[in-house]
C-alpha cells in the first residue's frame, strides 16, 4: 500500500509470512504512519529492512559508542571513536538497506568551529561512519554540529511532525 496523503487504521490483524523484496514485509507507508499498527501480530514476515513494518527515512541518530545528542571532545583533539550516525524510519528502525546516500558532518558556526576530517562519507547498511574527526574551537565554547543526508526528505518530515 502505498499512500500519499491518508489517515487510515489498521487494528487487530495477523500478519503471517508475507514478504517484500526490499522495505516492509507486511506493511510499508510512506508518509503518515498508520493508526493502531501495534495492536496487529505479526509473524514470520520478511524483507530487507522492516521485517514486519517498513517506512522512510525519517531521521538521524547518534549511534555505536556515543550515544545521545551530545557528543563532548577537547579542542584540537581527534576524536577517540568513529562517529557513527544512523539512519531511522518512524518506527525507530535502522534503514539498512541504504548504502548509497551521502552523509556531512558539519557547523553553521564556522566563526567559532572547525571541523577536520572525512566530513562527507556514504551509508554502509543504514550507517554513516565518520572517522578521525578533529573539531576546533575557542576555548569553553560550546558549539553545534550537525549531520545531514539528502535521504531525509525535509518536506515529509515537517508535513509529519507539523
Amino acid at each position: 500500500m502505498n499512500l500519499i496523503e491518508c489517515d487510515f487504521t489498521v487494528v487487530n490483524n495477523t500478519f503471517i509470512k508475507n514478504t517484500a523484496y526490499y522495505s516492509g514485509g507486511a506493511i510499508f507507508y510512506d508518509l503518515y504512519s498508520p493508526k493502531g499498527l501495534m495492536s496487529n501480530k505479526f509473524s514470520e514476515n520478511f524483507a530487507k529492512y522492516g521485517t514486519s513494518i517498513g517506512s522512510y527515512a525519517f531521521t538521524l541518530k547518534i549511534t555505536g559508542n556515543l550515544k545521545g545528542d551530545e557528543i563532548i571532545v577537547n579542542s584540537g583533539e581527534i576524536t577517540q571513536d568513529n562517529i557513527t550516525v544512523g539512519i531511522y524510519d518512524q518506527e525507530g528502525q535502522l534503514v539498512k538497506t541504504d548504502s548509497s546516500n551521502e552523509g556531512v558532518f558539519f557547523t553553521q558556526d564556522i566563526e567559532n568551529v572547525q571541523i577536520i576530517g572525512n566530513t562527507k562519507v556514504i551509508a554502509s547498511q543504514g550507517i554513516f561512519n565518520f572517522e578521525k574527526i578533529k573539531i576546533l574551537g575557542r576555548p569553553n565554547y560550546t558549539g553545534v554540529i550537525s549531520v545531514s543526508s539528502s535521504i531525509i526528505n525535509k518536506v515529509s518530515y515537517q508535513l509529519v511532525t507539523g
